[in-house]
């Protein structure tokens, strides 16, 4: 299904519709309706619930596995799978995966090893032992929201005016798009709350005070939120400078493999998931249930 660009991804306020009768309306009308109920929806869940993993997306990763005949079993080659679940990202969108997700990462490994530039950034993705991370290929599991279009029906010829079977697209699929990236930082970053410190803080009511300077000075997200020129989303530290801004962050794998140039995959050891360092977005439930209150 081809991908189409969502109007949310523009720092321009949606406005609504006004209606008069005998008012003439056209697609971008409507369009526009949906738009302004999507940004309204999303810019609450973003400012109210924060952009992170609601629940599921695990990372987990898969070794290959020959096929058997006694037991019965089919081969599987090696695999990143991210499993069903919901995300939000920092606009407040809803990532939701009903089917799990697979990437080939022996493929995906022999393609860098192939191309010159790739194995240029396999060595320059290989880390030592650091930050709590052992050694090897350090990559990061994103995904985004995509929007696919779909189910053509009849209609208007736009473009090329010769066309006789004018058809367009009727339907679009919040669909979702996983990436594995490369980490060829010195010290790449994990995901990090935008919120004050208060560790040093131990009085209740010092704490409460810290927080409410931060909600009315530093809470509202919208001048970092896009670049200087307003026409895309800034950059988080854990996003590197091919990305959108869009990505949200799922895991970190390890790669074992041994230093070049060129690097060599270690197949003596298994690859690493940290599933732990991405970002969560909590329901009120859950945030009573962490505070003590299991009824």
């Amino acid at each position: 299904m081809p991908r189409t660009t969502d109007p949310l991804t523009r720092p321009v306020p949606p406005e609504r519709l006004h209606y008069e009768t005998g008012m003439l309306l056209d697609a971008e009308d409507f369009q526009d309706e949906q738009t302004y109920h999507r940004g309204r929806l999303a810019r609450m869940a973003a400012y109210l619930h924060g952009y992170g993993t609601v629940a599921g997306l695990e990372v987990q990763w898969l070794p290959a596995l020959e096929a058997l005949t006694s037991p019965p079993r089919p081969a599987r080659e090696e695999q990143l799978v991210v499993t069903p679940g919901l995300a939000l990202d920092r606009l407040g969108r809803f990532i939701e995966v009903r089917r799990p997700l697979c990437l080939r990462l022996a493929v995906w490994f022999e393609q860098q090893a192939e191309d010159p530039a790739g194995r240029d950034r396999l060595s320059n993705a290989y880390h030592a032992a650091a930050s709590g991370f052992p050694d090897g290929v350090w990559a990061d599991v994103f995904i985004a929201y995509a929007p696919c279009l779909h189910g053509t029906r009849p209609a208007f010829v736009s473009g090329n005016l010769d066309k006789l079977d004018g058809v367009a697209p009727s339907r679009v699929r919040d669909g979702s798009l996983l990436s594995l990236v490369l980490r060829e930082e010195e010290d790449p970053r994990i995901p990090r709350r935008p919120f004050p410190d208060l560790s040093g803080l131990s009085d209740p009511e010092e704490r409460r005070r810290r927080f409410v300077e931060f909600k009315l000075r530093e809470a509202w997200l919208e001048d970092a939120l896009w670049e200087s020129g307003g026409d895309r989303l800034s950059h988080l530290p854990e996003h590197t400078q091919d990305q959108d801004g869009t990505e949200l962050f799922l895991a970190r794998i390890v790669i074992p493999a041994r230093p070049g140039p060129p690097v060599v995959r270690d197949m003596t050891r298994d690859v690493e998931v940290f599933n732990e360092l991405r970002l969560f977005s909590f329901s009120t439930a859950e945030l009573a249930w962490l505070a003590g209150h299991t009824r």
